[in-house]
């Protein structure tokens, strides 16, 4: 790891921030679809799009409590396996990326005005080629329905880069018992890697977010411009952080 501080004697005010990574705090909660378990996350963003993924869990039938002060609890031991429910994201592409592979079966998934003139090809594309079988407008817009699920394993080569697309086929084959193979041109952020591979198969764990680089990033630049000197906690992951590196350049 780089070093970017130099020290220096001065007067620090010692100042708390506690703002979670948002990647992080959507693929918290959707393990909840994969695996039974209690799950309790500390430090959740609680932001529009983090609350629809939460939406998107109570609908299906995931039992989730809070968010309060940024605890979460989840426990998905009873899913109620709701069937031919409407799920409204809002303007939350990221949880229907995420989270496409993991609905029921005639599911519907809908967003705003917004959303909804948003193309969902490069999702529903690899997801047809593995077997599913999905339903949508033209264009492969919103909303969106899951007709079958089938998994016939798949050797897949990521032309664009996108890290919500690998991390929607790593949750797919999580969820399922053949094996997806996923390779990549360019490496892209890999949240999904880090945190479900190093999950301890328990019945119960505590995450902890760590802090969010992009929302941390708008405190960098006033205690630049203000010339102050501040000790920052964030999640420090190397395909996150190019503005901090842009900076030091």
């Amino acid at each position: 790891m780089k070093s970017y501080f130099k020290n220096k004697n001065f007067f620090l005010k010692k100042k708390i921030l506690k703002i979670g990574d948002k990647s992080m705090s959507h693929r918290s909660i959707l393990y909840s679809l994969i695996k039974n378990n209690i799950i309790e996350i500390n430090n959740l963003l609680e932001s529009s799009d983090t609350l629809s993924t939460i939406n998107l869990c109570k609908n299906i039938g995931i039992n989730i409590y809070g968010p309060i002060n940024k605890y979460l609890l989840i426990c998905s031991f009873k899913k109620k396996n709701n069937k031919d429910k409407i799920n409204f994201l809002g303007n939350s592409g990221t949880t229907i990326r995420l989270s496409l592979s993991l609905m029921i079966e005639n599911n519907f998934i809908i967003g705003d005005k917004s959303l909804n003139k948003r193309t969902m090809y490069r999702i529903i594309k690899p997801l047809c080629l593995i077997g599913y079988i999905i339903q949508c407008k033209k264009n492969f817009f919103t909303p969106i329905t899951i007709l079958k699920k089938n998994n016939f394993g798949l050797k897949y080569n990521l032309v664009n880069a996108s890290s919500q697309i690998k991390s929607c086929l790593i949750l797919t084959s999580l969820n399922s018992f053949l094996k997806l193979y996923i390779k990549e041109k360019k490496k892209t952020r890999d949240h999904t890697e880090r945190m479900f591979f190093n999950i301890k198969k328990k019945n119960n764990f505590i995450i902890n977010i760590p802090n969010d680089f992009s929302s941390i990033s708008f405190i960098i630049n006033y205690l630049l411009i203000k010339k102050k000197i501040l000790f920052l906690n964030f999640n420090f992951n190397k395909f996150r952080i190019g503005y901090f590196d842009y900076l030091i350049k």
